[in-house]
Parts: C-alpha cells; sequence; structure tokens
C-alpha cells in the first residue's frame, strides 16, 4: 500500500512538473514572439517617421500609417499573459505591412477602409504626431458629400489615442479628435480639433451644410467653446454634461 501511495505521489508531482514546463515554455514563446512584434514595430515607427518629417504634406499618409504603428506600439506593451492570444495583434502588423507597402507602390490605402481607423498629422506647432480617429460609414463610396459628426471625448487624463475607436452615427462619417488630451479643447486642444476637421475633408467628401459637433463631459464642455468661437463651421451642437463657465 504504501509503495503504491509512493508511486502515485511521484506520477503525480511529474505530471505537476510537465505541466509547469509546458506552462513556462509558452510563456517564453509569447514573450519571445511579442518581442519581435516589438522590434518590428520599432523599425517601421524611425522609418515612417523620417518620411513624415521629410515631407508633411507628402507624409500625410505616412502620418495616418506612423499613427497605427503607435497604436499597435502601445497595445504590445499593454499585452498581458491574461490575454489568450497574439494572433489579433500579429494580423493587424500583418494589414499594416501590407498598407505600408501599397502606400510605398503609390496606392491610396485609405481608399476603401471603412469602420473606425486610426489617422495621424504633423502639428505645425510643435513637430509631433497627433492622432485621431475617422469611422467610415459602409455607404460611403466618395460619390456625394457626407455629413460630418464631430464626436469630443470625455476627461482621459493623459491616456494616449483618445477618441480612438470613432463611434458610428448612421449616413455620416465620423471624427473624433484626440485634441490634446485633457484641455478642454482650449488652445491647442482646439487648434487640433480645427486642424482634423481639415484633414478629414481632404480626405473624404464632406457637406459643408452637415457638420455636427456633440460630445459628453469634457466633450460637451468642448462643444460649447468650439461652437462659439466657430458658428460659422457647424450646422448644429449636441453637448451633454459640458460645463459652460469657466469661472463656476
Amino acid at each position: 500500500m504504501i509503495r503504491q501511495m509512493i508511486s502515485v505521489v511521484l506520477v503525480l508531482t511529474g505530471l505537476c512538473v510537465v505541466a509547469l514546463l509546458v506552462l513556462v515554455s509558452v510563456r517564453w514563446v509569447r514573450q519571445a514572439c511579442l518581442s519581435r512584434i516589438q522590434t518590428q514595430l520599432g523599425e517601421l515607427e524611425k522609418d515612417l517617421w523620417r518620411e513624415v518629417r521629410a515631407d508633411p504634406e507628402h507624409g500625410r499618409t505616412a502620418a495616418s500609417l506612423l499613427a497605427h504603428v503607435r497604436l499597435l506600439q502601445h497595445r504590445s506593451l499593454k499585452f498581458t499573459d491574461g490575454e489568450k492570444s497574439l494572433r489579433p495583434l500579429r494580423e493587424e502588423l500583418q494589414a499594416l505591412l501590407e498598407d505600408i507597402e501599397n502606400y510605398h507602390a503609390g496606392l491610396d490605402v485609405y481608399a476603401d477602409k471603412r469602420g473606425p481607423i486610426i489617422k495621424g498629422y504633423l502639428s505645425s506647432i510643435d513637430r509631433t504626431l497627433q492622432t485621431y480617429s475617422v469611422n467610415v460609414p459602409r455607404g460611403y463610396l466618395g460619390d456625394r458629400p457626407f455629413p460630418l459628426v464631430v464626436h469630443l471625448h470625455g476627461h482621459g487624463w493623459f491616456a494616449p489615442f483618445q477618441g480612438h475607436p470613432a463611434p458610428e452615427y448612421g449616413g455620416a462619417i465620423t471624427l473624433a479628435p484626440y485634441g490634446r488630451g485633457p484641455t478642454d479643447y482650449l488652445y491647442i486642444g482646439e487648434v487640433d480639433v480645427l486642424r482634423t476637421i481639415e484633414e478629414v475633408k481632404k480626405d473624404y467628401l464632406i457637406d459643408e451644410d452637415r457638420v455636427y459637433l456633440t460630445g459628453t463631459s469634457m466633450g460637451g464642455t468642448g462643444c460649447w467653446t468650439l461652437a462659439v468661437h466657430h458658428p460659422h463651421l457647424f450646422a448644429g451642437i449636441a453637448p451633454r454634461a459640458g460645463n459652460a463657465d469657466y469661472h463656476a
């Protein structure tokens, strides 16, 4: 009986050791794959950043591709053992690599993209890359102007990529600016919103008479500010829970 118990204990111990080795191996392989992805993204970031700074206007597409690279870098740094697979990250990286290849081949990589899209531009204020998000409905074919809804995010402190993914508003293109983060859309935050509106108008047919502004919390505050400062730009606003009195 004692021998049988010892045998069972040894078998169970062996199984535990094997399971532990498998777990360690899986984590090591996944970490190695993640490190390769991060290295590849770092190389892409350097190459695209060089192109953007060399010619900001010609490099508009490169700026948006760079924004996508930095988004994936951010996601890769946030990857934890609790996540089941690196596959979504690898697949998005592969799609991005194809976009970069098509861009260098002279193709318009954004012409047929629909749904939420991360984009970027080089700021003339401080020569930094600023990101924004657009959501292009499937019904947009580029043959007629579409309404534009500018959606202002709430206060998210200094977290990057605020506003992405831009929400969907049926029958309209949505723009969600980053607005330089927690600025209440004042000063450089206000400049950012105006610049991203112009960027969207360069890429898509926008009905100038149907540009709308909405947002919640800090985004609602931005609605009031931007509408008062630039009433000619917006057909209507829908602020929610926004502060309209900076002296309160």
